[in-house]
């Protein structure tokens, strides 16, 4: 990144003036009576950015179906896009492709928040998101994240305890919920990064801040991705006739209530409890270790085996969340000794 050093000019009584670089302007179509807009950072840095294009704002990812691209990486592609900004997605397919264009509809539907099915044919199908992005801060962000997953645990573990397969079920299908809000909320950070949305709207001090609260989203999601695995490993040891070992699901309970102090300190961003939590998820880890070498030597089944590697998981990501808590601090600090 280059820097350009400009000197304040005064005009008339009481305008400061710089000028813009030739090449910058040039590069990105300013001419004479162009309109530019002014952003007053936290910092009280200016942000100066060009009006923006319809072409730009309005876009349109199209994937072909036709040429044999694979469902799952067509839905990767769409993903990005989806995050990325773009408002239409468009699928052509032919018939050697209708299933493969169902499967990406029925992807496309549990995946994608606030979109709708706008056009249909008999060989393609488009979806365009509706309404604008819903104003959120990043504290708003992770407290719904938050709230889903915490719903998801308690899902887990009454079905674990009443050995109840219709609750467990549930919390699989609470996974893509969780799935689709944590794409939302990355749509909306990216809209934070490409200063669509202020930085004061998004409610935070700095754009520094917005890596570690893409952190705490994708570290939620991959929560809730670890508790439908126990659930689904739950759900044949039960349809087998067995149990998850008491010892297992009283630590799922421990972690459960670790995991909420965490997010709640996370919102607040309590630096003070996270470094408690800290210490508790060690212990969690230990206790973990030895319960799973007990469990494991009784029950000489794979099931176990993936359970207790997801709750490894979930205590390695709880202590993300509280690390994330560190990070964010010690930016704000930063922040708030460099401009004051």
């Amino acid at each position: 990144m280059s820097s350009i050093v400009r000197r304040v000019q005064f005009t008339g009584k009481s305008t400061y003036i710089i000028s813009l670089p030739k090449d910058w302007a040039r590069s990105i179509g300013i001419t004479r009576g162009s309109k530019v807009f002014i952003e007053i950072m936290p910092d009280n840095s200016l942000r100066i950015r060009p009006e923006p294009r319809v072409s730009e704002v309005k876009l349109t990812k199209i994937v072909d179906l036709r040429a044999g691209l694979d469902v799952n990486t067509a839905m990767r592609e769409i993903v990005a896009a989806y995050i990325a900004g773009f408002e239409t997605f468009k699928v052509n397919f032919n018939s050697r492709a209708s299933e493969a264009a169902k499967k990406l509809r029925s992807l496309m539907d549990s995946k994608l928040a606030n979109t709708m099915l706008v056009d249909e044919s008999e060989d393609s199908f488009t979806y365009k998101v509706v309404g604008p992005p819903k104003p959120l801060t990043m504290m708003d962000a992770v407290s719904w994240l938050s709230r889903l997953v915490n719903s998801t645990f308690s899902d887990l573990l009454r079905g674990l305890k009443d050995g109840d397969v219709e609750a467990l079920k549930i919390v699989r299908e609470r996974d893509d919920l969780v799935d689709k809000a944590f794409l939302m909320v990355t749509r909306y950070l990216t809209k934070v990064l490409t200063g669509e949305v202020t930085v004061d709207k998004a409610g935070i001090s700095s754009h520094a801040e917005a890596v570690h609260y893409y952190h705490a989203f994708k570290t939620l999601e991959r929560i809730a991705d670890h508790l439908a695995s126990i659930a689904s490993e739950s759900i044949k040891l039960i349809e087998a006739g067995g149990r998850l070992e008491t010892g297992l699901v009283k630590l799922l309970e421990e972690l459960s209530l670790v995991l909420r102090t965490i997010v709640e300190a996370l919102v607040k961003l309590d630096i003070g409890t996270a470094r408690v939590v800290a210490l508790q998820i060690e212990v969690l880890k230990t206790k973990l270790g030895e319960l799973s070498i007990n469990v494991e030597s009784v029950n000489k089944d794979a099931r176990y085996t993936g359970i207790i590697a997801s709750m490894g998981r979930l205590l390695g990501y709880s202590l993300d969340l509280a690390e994330i808590i560190f990070d964010i601090k010690a930016i704000k600090v930063i922040t708030e000794s460099l401009y004051d």
